[in-house]
């Protein structure tokens, strides 16, 4: 593997390890009285400043796209961040968390069969069974088994993992049309914001904030930076450098991430399924390292 192989592992294992910390930042707002979709608003709302004034200082030249380009952001923005939170945050009411999780790692499987067919990424034997391995790594540290699924548990499920797999598809097309990593993730906030919108009780959020204290109000700000725009900015920098979907499964560190944020922050118990599990989801992404690649990496005009 070259220097940037190895950089575009590294910068998508970085952002699924911030991701695994994200239910810090959601419990954390949920215990102000903000209901799930109202997190979500106030990530990308703040996301969305945060990008504007880093662009601004930096170039606004960035902020400039192509209309006939808007689909990619769409794509990114609505298709993918919107819809899988809706139907993620839909599913734990349904099911349960670790179910749901489980459920949404089925991107990786989504992510390498569009890639196969819209990049021509070769389908290989050993791409296959890491994407079986990081399933059944997830369901184990989930808890998946032994749970009943209802049928509209399981098309939720289904589709927040289509929805979270379509990032890497749109995010691959917004930079292959020369679109840096703060572009991408830029519009991928704004676009979001008009699709989790209708979803939203402004007059709750509002009213929470108005109660909150400045150090609440800080946590939220810094919690949107660190664990939203630093990944999303991290993920799409790596897929200038490795395929969709060796991507799609090297995030998945994301769930062996989120279990041990679980068992030192929340005394979630860490059973011996929870080991296995974890160790199922290393091994797939070691698999999916040892993979030649054939993206070339692309010069980057951004982050």
């Amino acid at each position: 593997m070259n220097n940037k192989k190895l950089l575009g592992s590294f910068l998508v294992a970085a952002a699924g390890c911030l991701w695994g910390l994200m239910s810090i930042f959601v419990n954390g707002l949920a215990d102000l009285g903000l209901y799930a979709m109202d997190v979500i608003f106030v990530r990308v709302v703040v996301s969305s400043v945060i990008m504007a004034l880093i662009i601004l200082f930096k170039d606004k030249s960035l902020l400039k796209v192509r209309l006939c380009d808007l689909w990619c952001f769409f794509g990114t923005g609505i298709l993918s961040l919107t819809m899988f939170n809706f139907c993620y945050f839909s599913n734990i009411r349904l099911t349960l968390p670790g179910v749901a999780a489980v459920l949404m790692y089925t991107s990786p499987v989504f992510i390498l069969l569009l890639s196969a067919v819209l990049f021509g990424e070769k389908l290989s034997v050993t791409k296959l069974a890491a994407c079986v391995l990081t399933f059944l790594g997830c369901a184990l540290v989930g808890g998946i088994f032994g749970e009943g699924i209802s049928l509209a548990g399981l098309a939720l499920g289904l589709l927040s993992g289509i929805g979270y797999g379509l990032y890497s598809i749109f995010g691959r097309y917004a930079s292959e049309k020369g679109y840096s990593s703060l572009t991408i993730t830029a519009y991928t906030f704004f676009f979001a914001i008009f699709g989790a919108l209708p979803f939203t009780n402004l007059k709750n959020i509002s009213n929470v904030f108005s109660a909150a204290s400045p150090l609440h109000i800080l946590t939220a700000i810094g919690g949107a930076v660190l664990l939203t725009v630093v990944p999303y900015l991290l993920y799409t920098a790596g897929l200038k450098y490795i395929e969709t979907g060796k991507a799609g499964v090297i995030a998945a560190i994301e769930v062996v991430v989120a279990s041990l944020t679980g068992y030192l922050v929340f005394n979630e118990r860490f059973t011996v399924s929870k080991t296995a599990g974890v160790l199922l989801v290393l091994i797939s992404i070691t698999m999916m390292n040892m993979i030649k690649s054939e993206k070339e990496p692309k010069k980057e005009n951004g982050i």
